[in-house]
């Protein structure tokens, strides 16, 4: 990471001198900037369970943002808000070491790896996230609007082998999913950040620390993953199978030209197939995806507005994750995708949890994990468009493009400044 010249803390508040600011929170102890870090990753932990704990996801970084705005170093900061997420990650996706050591061949310690690596890299996000904030130095007031962007920013253009916005604390909230109609999962993302940074300002104003008061298989190279849809007279129709396009890493396939298939001597040898589109049923069609084609937004968007489907199909298998956590996670991801679209979504999963949902994210019935039952449901099609249908996650991108080119300008400014030799802007 390239070095920049070191800043003073954030004000508390607008008005506030940032050098009184600086004297007066730089005696915060360590422990209790630990404390604070660790409040969140656990609050974060704790939202993404679905146990009814959702609202902890709109408070969740209010104690990072106080930790935050007593560093005075950007090295503090982005160290901080990179081990928070990555220790929450590693405590939401603790399914992934298990999963991958089943397919490298029951290597333990290559799934504990893999797992630490993931949740290093994603947590990475909010570290950059959290100093492109404190960079900034935005007033009170706005503070949390920036907060949101910069996490939004980091979502958008963070290359991810599993899609995890960092908004995951509010999947399970029936009421604050509606908002994915508007832009999709950066909503959620948007208002997780900004709450917790609001609240965390408002703590952070208002509450100081004492320095002496802390506590402390064969192989087959050519298999396609497909959805067939049969007939009820046995006759034949013009879209009847799709292929997926999107596959697992290591599950599905590996990076090509990278020798791994000794590490991974389980993984998956799948290819993408050739079709892609929406299926026909009589006069309808329906956009099908299958498992992990479910996390991503714009491939449902895409299916949906290519033939106008009325209804939502997800075809999904979690049974490598057993009884984790994950097979949850993943429901609560993909009824994003019905209330994005507004339509029905029919998800059939082969261990579970299938499930019924209806425009607003609602689940209608569901069939347990490992629970064998059937069930019937009338679905309506639905052929509205949504804002999110029509464009997508490009309103955030422009925003997260219009905020980078804000932080180029003010470098661009200080660096003149200080090349004709006028004091910088504090």
């Amino acid at each position: 990471m390239k070095s920049v010249p070191q800043r003073g803390p954030l004000p508390l508040m607008a008005g506030t001198d940032a050098s009184r600011a600086s004297s007066r929170r730089a005696d915060v102890p360590t422990p209790v900037l630990l404390l604070l870090c660790g409040a969140t990753s656990v609050g974060y932990y704790v939202s993404v369970t679905g146990a009814g704990t959702w609202w902890l996801g709109l408070v969740a970084f209010a104690p990072l943002v106080v930790a935050l705005r007593s560093m005075t170093r950007w090295w503090h900061v982005a160290l901080a808000g990179w081990l928070t997420l990555g220790l929450a990650l590693l405590l939401a996706c603790s399914w992934l070491a298990p999963t991958v050591t089943r397919f490298s061949a029951g290597s333990t310690s290559l799934g504990v790896v893999v797992l630490v690596l993931y949740a290093a890299v994603e947590g990475a996000r909010l570290g950059l996230a959290a100093l492109i904030w404190w960079l900034i130095r935005p007033t009170v007031a706005v503070s949390p609007v920036v907060f949101g962007l910069s996490a939004i920013a980091l979502d958008s253009l963070w290359p991810r082998l599993f899609p995890w916005p960092m908004g995951m604390g509010l999947f399970s909230s029936d009421l604050l999913i509606q908002l994915t109609e508007l832009g999709g999962v950066s909503v959620l993302t948007f208002v997780m950040a900004s709450s917790g940074c609001a609240l965390g300002e408002w703590v952070s104003a208002r509450w100081r620390p004492s320095p002496q008061g802390s506590a402390a298989g064969d192989r087959v190279t050519s298999l396609q993953n497909s959805a067939l849809l049969l007939m009820p007279n046995g006759g034949s129709c013009g879209a009847c199978k799709y292929d997926k396009q999107q596959l697992v890493p290591v599950g599905e396939r590996l990076p090509p030209r990278v020798e791994l298939q000794s590490i991974f001597p389980k993984a998956g040898r799948y290819q993408a197939g050739r079709s892609g589109g929406a299926l026909r049923l009589a006069e309808h069609w329906l956009a099908v995806f299958i498992c992990y084609e479910a996390l991503d937004g714009a491939r449902v968007s895409e299916l949906v507005e290519s033939k106008d489907a009325g209804l939502l199909v997800n075809l999904t298998s979690d049974a490598w994750f057993g009884r984790s956590i994950e097979p949850l996670q993943h429901l609560l991801l993909a009824r994003l995708r019905a209330v994005e679209q507004r339509r029905y979504m029919v998800r059939a999963a082969d261990t579970g949890i299938s499930a019924i949902i209806d425009p607003r994210g609602r689940i209608i019935q569901s069939i347990s994990l490992h629970e064998t039952r059937a069930f019937v449901e009338t679905v309506h099609l639905r052929h509205a468009r949504t804002l999110y249908s029509r464009w997508g996650d490009r309103p955030w991108l422009a925003l997260s493009a219009l905020l980078a080119l804000f932080l180029v300008k003010r470098g661009v400014d200080r660096v003149l400044r200080q090349v004709r030799g006028a004091p910088a802007s504090p």
